[in-house]
């Protein structure tokens, strides 16, 4: 009788083992399937970071052109579209603001032609030597909202982002527009 005891046990034990094995290999298997599912899961994430990413990149894109356009209608003092001025992200005030500033301009370079002077609202500065020979020439530039600065102030304006150029005049004169953007770092310019 001891022997079919210890028999009896011994099966018993190995119906155990057998079954926490298979109970092993069950939870094995679960957690693969939750580590491939975890791993596809950042996948996803990723890639939606990506393409949020690269949807930011073609907006902005886009939007740098539409001020692009905005700018170059306005200094033709036409209001752009309603369209045109959301897709650049400027406000409807810095839209009038910049309109009737070249409006301005436009109807001044109009009525010093048809007086019979030129003016411009670019000019230049000479200083001369004891010896009477021109020794430098300094340009100023018109800036709406600074009004008239040095060349060398509007490339300073510009590489700290708070004027952008958008061209150039007949005469070869750099025009710059400013931007949204604050002066919080208080340049100070040479005038």
């Amino acid at each position: 009788k001891l022997g079919q005891y210890n028999g009896d046990k011994e099966f018993a034990y190995q119906q155990y083992l057998d079954n926490y094995n298979k109970l092993q290999s069950y939870l094995g298997n679960l957690q693969d399937v939750n580590n491939d599912e975890y791993q596809k899961y950042l996948d996803e994430q990723e890639q939606k970071r990506y393409e949020q990413e690269q949807q930011q990149a073609l907006q902005k894109q886009k939007q740098e052109m539409a001020q692009a356009q905005v700018d170059g209608i306005l200094q033709a003092g036409v209001m752009p579209s309603s369209s045109l001025i959301a897709a650049s992200g400027y406000s409807q005030e810095y839209i009038n603001a910049m309109l009737q500033y070249y409006r301005q301009k436009a109807a001044a370079a109009a009525r010093s032609s048809s007086s019979g002077g030129s003016s411009s609202s670019k000019s230049s500065t000479t200083t001369t030597t004891s010896s009477g020979k021109f020794s430098s020439t300094a340009k100023l530039v018109s800036i709406p909202q600074y009004g008239e600065v040095s060349v060398a102030d509007a490339q300073r304006l510009k590489a700290a982002g708070l004027v952008r150029l958008t061209g150039y005049d007949k005469n070869g004169n750099p025009m710059y527009v400013p931007t949204a953007k604050v002066n919080d770092k208080n340049i100070q310019l040479s005038r």
